[in-house]
């Protein structure tokens, strides 16, 4: 059996519309991913008043990439 022009029309479809719907499910993990940590750093900055000048000067410093630092 050889497939025919509209076999192959159907599978590309079929393969781009699953590819669709993987992404729109990574970017509803990722929606997700960034509010709970938006979550935690709140409640970090909140947890200690200080902490929120540390966090923010940590975060400019650090440009695109965040990366947190616990003091003590």
């Amino acid at each position: 059996m050889t497939a025919t022009t509209l076999d192959i029309a159907h599978q590309a479809f079929f393969a781009y519309e699953a590819a669709a719907v993987e992404k729109q499910q990574m970017l509803q993990e990722m929606r997700k991913a960034w509010v709970f940590s938006r979550l935690v750093i709140r409640s970090l900055v909140d947890s200690d008043p200080r902490s929120s000048e540390r966090l923010s000067r940590q975060i400019q410093q650090s440009g695109s990439s965040v990366w947190i630092r616990f003091e003590s």
